[in-house]
């Protein structure tokens, strides 16, 4: 009998220590925990900047274990910069003249309990949240703009759009770290409507200049 019992004493150690272990989280490098339990939110990470006591390890309680409102909603948010591509992205000029270019934004977390909120480490929704606000910034901008100048002092067009989609994605718990737009073509997708051949135009204009 005695034994019997020591056997389920060992057994129901064992069985915890499994379950602790399998609860066990340690949170990697350039990510953040944002854990949501009893409705208080709590972040953990190495970066102290976002854990300010430094504690990147915790016990994950599944969000169904209802009992005493234990259970947690974790959502893992990257720290590391992150890029938004935004390719073929179809853009007009103040004479709405007709033009494609691609935009790669970089942007970075900077407040993962405000990002949680948002795209909850989703990177796709992210992304495509993300490269709406980039193009409806960039066009607005562009639609000020001669195609030429566009062209040919895209800084300027870069530092137009810098401060207004910081500002736009610091709610989003982001900061823009850079934006460039690069590689300036003609529409070829028949989707964009009537052919246009603006840069073409533009660039013999140029080489024959030269």
């Amino acid at each position: 009998m005695v034994a019997f019992l020591y056997v389920y004493i060992i057994g129901f150690i064992a069985l915890l220590i499994f379950i602790l272990a399998s609860l066990y989280r340690v949170v990697p490098a350039d990510f953040a925990d944002v854990v949501i339990q009893s409705g208080k939110t709590r972040v953990y990470s190495p970066h102290k900047q976002y854990s300010p006591d430094g504690k990147s390890a915790y016990f994950q309680i599944p969000s169904w274990f209802f009992l005493f409102r234990l259970g947690m909603q974790v959502h893992r948010i990257p720290l590391k910069i992150i890029p938004i591509n935004v390719p073929n992205f179809l853009a007009f000029d103040k004479d709405r003249a007709r033009f494609v270019c691609d935009i790669i934004t970089y942007v970075v977390v900077k407040d993962p309990v405000e990002a949680a909120k948002r795209f909850a480490g989703d990177l796709r929704v992210l992304n495509e949240q993300i490269s709406v606000i980039v193009q409806s910034t960039t066009r607005d901008v562009t639609t000020k703009k001669a195609i030429r100048e566009v062209i040919n002092n895209r800084q300027d067009v870069i530092e137009a759009v810098t401060p207004i989609l910081s500002v736009t994605i610091s709610n989003w718990g982001l900061e823009l770290k850079s934006l460039e737009l690069i590689d300036f073509k003609d529409p070829t997708d028949p989707s964009f409507g009537i052919e246009s051949k603006v840069i073409h135009d533009i660039s013999s204009i140029i080489e024959r200049q030269i």
